[in-house]
């Protein structure tokens, strides 16, 4: 098994050792380092989105300029990670996120999109 497979194996245990706010820190800090992901180096403007992203985010009304996870929660045991400058129904934005998250080890998340 891959060492960084054992390491996923392990965020559950490793998060319920941190208080809530520190959990919901991690989450966003996560996140919005997935979103940076989908932009390129630009010498003109420091970044812009990519020109092809991956994945196909369809006609999804997305504001590449200030594209954010401003704020996670915790109610319950859900994680709601609230996302700006994006159309309330982009849902495969928002499952993109909630998979990768899934992916991670983190097993309840939810994504609100806003502008």
């Amino acid at each position: 098994m891959s060492t960084y497979r054992q390491r996923l194996e392990r965020v559950p245990s490793v998060l319920g050792k941190l208080d809530d706010e520190k959990r919901c820190d991690i989450l966003r800090r996560e996140l919005n380092r997935l979103i940076q992901s989908l932009y390129d180096p630009d010498a003109e403007v420091g970044w812009r989105a990519a020109r092809v992203p991956s994945p196909d985010f369809g006609n999804e009304a997305i504001n590449w300029g200030d594209l954010s996870v401003l704020d996670v929660e915790l109610h319950g045991s859900r994680f709601i990670a609230y996302v700006e400058e994006l159309a309330p129904d982009s849902y495969t934005f928002g499952q993109w996120l909630v998979s990768w998250a899934n992916r991670w080890g983190w097993s309840d998340v939810q994504v609100v999109m806003e502008w």
